[in-house]
């Protein structure tokens, strides 16, 4: 009660009654002087309802019911002003805020009912208000942003995570034009535009689309946005609901890859470029190495002796090599112009293998060496010659290669249903079981060592499989690390592939 006299609850009855005192008895009753700070008082003792007495002058008893309700806050506080029966002070009363009136003429009964009634009233919206707050702290647990924007484009819900990327309080956004100052100006009128024509039911809102936030610092923050109309009991649309996730970084990331992407790309072009380049440039030099190898140890420019002529082995094996090296390099420049074309003629795969292997003994020789052929009786296929030798001449040269001295290097061919099948196994070093997967890759080799004590370019492999792959075949690996490898070959019978291919094929070692 606020009262400028002793606290009794009998001056708001015209009787004492024993019933109206009892139901009250229930309730701890405070008195506040109006003199005194009042709303100080109040907000300390946090009373359920407050009774402002008549027996002040009226515009006090103005004052402090205004003054309460602004200093509330969120809380609901009920206020009963007695007044006289006089309608226009009753009228004056609401006006300044008050729940409720009574006269010094009401009974106890109407007292006893308006009181009750506030009271109701007190106990719901505190219960409503308990489910707000618990709803808002589960908003504000989520990690996307929540916002609700009403018919008027004002804010009427945000989370704390709406807070902390815009950079204001909640209070502070609660309230603002969304549109005004939350979106930067150079989109602010077309978004806004549209959204109003989802207020009018005239456009569905996009599920889904990334819109640029504006935040305090004046940043602007990319998010991605889920929207969803609110509607009322009757259909119509009160506003939306948006969650929102900032992809500002994940956006950048993006961008940043894709640029990435396109220098490596251009980077690329430039190796390919170059690899033709010189890959051309040495042709020249090493044919005319080869020519003048092949005529001094033919003798046709004089004699030479048995020193001379296992000098000039030497070098014509290595021009050899060298030239196969060129061609891989050549081939892997080209490797996007898909420009190579096949010339399938039917081919004895024995007699091929045999070629191939002729061109190997000093290898053998070399690294002592023992080669076991085992050479079924194989109807012929279609194949590239050219190309097919050089793939099975590239995984031989790979078996010496990785073959220790006194190891062994089997070759064999069988029919495997329409199949023809070469089988190429070494007694070698092996390759570890995580590294298989990867032997066929452009430029892949098992590991640094391996390169530099042994050589290669690591395209090898790589380019062997997309020959076997133009032939329609397949080219598969067994391997144990330390006991050796087999290499099998698979190539169709009675298949002609269409001799051009758009793939680009190679040969290497």
């Amino acid at each position: 009660m606020l009262d400028d006299k002793i606290a009794s609850i009998a001056l708001i009855s015209s009787k004492n009654n024993d019933e109206l005192l009892g139901y009250l008895s229930a309730y701890s009753v405070l008195q506040a002087e109006p003199k005194k700070d009042t709303i100080s008082f109040i907000k300390k003792s946090t009373p359920t309802i407050v009774i402002i007495d008549n027996t002040m002058p009226e515009e006090v008893n103005y004052r402090i019911c205004r003054e309460l309700k602004e200093n509330t806050g969120n809380q609901y506080l009920p206020i009963i002003m007695v007044t006289k029966t006089d309608k226009k002070e009753i009228r004056a009363a609401l006006k300044e805020g008050a729940d409720d009136f009574i006269t010094d003429q009401s009974d106890d009964l109407e007292i006893l009912t308006r009181i009750n009634s506030l009271l109701q009233i007190k106990n719901l919206y505190d219960k409503l208000a308990k489910e707000r707050d618990q709803a808002q702290t589960y908003i504000d647990v989520a990690q996307t942003i929540i916002g609700v924007v009403d018919r008027d484009l004002k804010v009427v819900l945000a989370n704390k995570k709406a807070s902390e990327i815009l950079g204001y309080s909640q209070e502070e956004i609660i309230g603002q034009k969304w549109f005004d100052v939350f979106l930067p100006e150079r989109i602010r009128d077309m978004i806004k535009a549209g959204y109003k024509m989802v207020l009018e039911g005239e456009i569905e809102p996009p599920e889904f689309s990334e819109k640029p936030i504006l935040t305090r610092t004046g940043e602007e923050r990319l998010v991605f946005w889920h929207d969803v109309v609110l509607k009322d009991d009757q259909g119509g649309i009160m506003g939306t609901i948006s969650s929102g996730e900032d992809i500002t970084e994940k956006k950048q990331a993006e961008m940043a890859l894709v640029e990435a992407n396109k220098e490596l790309q251009e980077l690329d072009g430039m190796r390919n470029e170059f690899l033709a380049n010189i890959s051309r440039e040495l042709q020249i030099p090493l044919a005319s190495i080869k020519g003048f190898s092949d005529l001094l140890i033919k003798g046709e420019l004089g004699v030479i002796n048995n020193k001379q002529n296992d000098a000039l082995v030497t070098i014509i094996r290595n021009c050899d090599r060298l030239q196969q090296h060129v061609n891989a390099l050549l081939y892997a420049s080209e490797d996007c112009s898909h420009n190579v074309t096949y010339n399938f003629e039917d081919t004895d795969i024995n007699s091929l293998l045999d070629k191939v292997l002729n061109d190997l003994p000093i290898n053998f020789t070399k690294y002592n060496l023992t080669l076991e052929r085992s050479l079924e009786n194989i109807p012929h296929i279609n194949v590239d010659e050219i190309y097919l030798k050089n793939a099975i001449f590239h995984i031989l040269d790979n078996a010496i290669k990785f073959t220790p001295a006194n190891g062994k290097i089997k070759v064999s061919t069988s029919r495997t249903g329409k199949y023809v099948e070469m089988k190429i196994r070494d007694s070698g070093i092996g390759i570890a079981k995580d590294k298989l997967e990867n032997i066929f890759k452009s430029f892949y080799q098992v590991d640094g060592s391996t390169r530099r004590k042994y050589g290669g370019t690591g395209i090898g492999l790589y380019i062997c499989k997309k020959i076997i792959e133009g032939h329609n075949g397949q080219i598969l690996v067994e391997s144990v690390e330390g006991k050796g490898s087999e290499f099998t070959i698979q190539l169709p019978i009675h298949t002609r592939p269409d001799h051009t291919t758009t793939e680009n094929l190679a040969f290497a070692h």
